[in-house]
C-alpha cells in the first residue's frame, strides 16, 4: 500500500513491520523489554535512535532534562495521520511531524 493510498488492505509489494520488540538498558543497570504492536508500527514513519540523525530542534528534545529519567530512550516521527496520512501533515517536513515518545516506565 502506497503511504499516500487509501487504507484498503496490507502491502503487496514487500514486507511491513508489524511488530517491534526492543530490550533498553537505562543508566542505572536496569533492562526493560517493551513491545509496540500493530497499530504503533502503522503510525511510526522512523524511530531516531542517533543523535546524529537528529536536527537542534530534535537533539533538544532528546536531552530535555539533566535527569536521565526524564530523557526519552527514542523519538519517534509520526507518519501524521492515522493509517491513512502523509508522512508529512500540512506540506511541512518530516521535523515538523517528530513526536517525542519517553522511555515506557
Amino acid at each position: 500500500m502506497d503511504d499516500n493510498a487509501p487504507c484498503d488492505g496490507p502491502r503487496t509489494d514487500r514486507g511491513e513491520v508489524i511488530s517491534i520488540t526492543m530490550k533498553i538498558q537505562y543508566p542505572d543497570g536496569q533492562t526493560k523489554t517493551v513491545t509496540y504492536d500493530e497499530d504503533w508500527c502503522f503510525e511510526t514513519g522512523a524511530i531516531l535512535l542517533a543523535e546524529s540523525c537528529m536536527t537542534e530542534e530534535q537533539k533538544a528534545q532528546f536531552h530535555k532534562s539533566d535527569d536521565w529519567r526524564e530523557n526519552p530512550t527514542f523519538l519517534k516521527w509520526e507518519r501524521g495521520h492515522k493509517r491513512c496520512g502523509s508522512d508529512c501533515v500540512g506540506g511541512g517536513t518530516c521535523t515538523d511531524c517528530c513526536a517525542c515518545t519517553s522511555c515506557p516506565k
